[in-house]
């Protein structure tokens, strides 16, 4: 499972900039860059979500990948050893990336 680092300050998920869920969804099934990629598992931040079920951020976290056009993408799994999700200030799944997308 790769490391995931995540300044997608804004989702409930995010932790000290680590993910608290497990397991998230990188879609962006036609993707040619990292610009049409997002964190779907993103959630918005709201006052009454905690972080995880236990407090604390998981690392590493596994990655299904949705992006066939990226080289990291064997099976619908993140081959990437450590992946970025970036998306200051995003409200929404659609204003995440995948930082680490590569072309094949």
């Amino acid at each position: 499972m790769p490391l995931l680092d995540c300044n997608v300050v804004e989702c409930q998920h995010n932790d000290s900039n680590l993910c608290s869920k497990s397991n998230i969804c990188v879609g962006g099934e036609q993707a040619c860059s990292s610009d049409c990629t997002c964190c779907d598992s993103f959630q918005e931040k709201r006052l009454d979500s905690y972080s995880s079920s236990t407090g604390e951020a998981s690392r590493p976290t596994s990655v299904t990948c949705e992006a066939t056009n990226c080289a990291y993408n064997e099976k619908q799994l993140c081959a990437a050893n450590q992946i970025g999700i970036n998306g200051h200030n995003a409200n929404a799944a659609e204003q995440t990336q995948c930082a680490t997308f590569k072309p094949r």
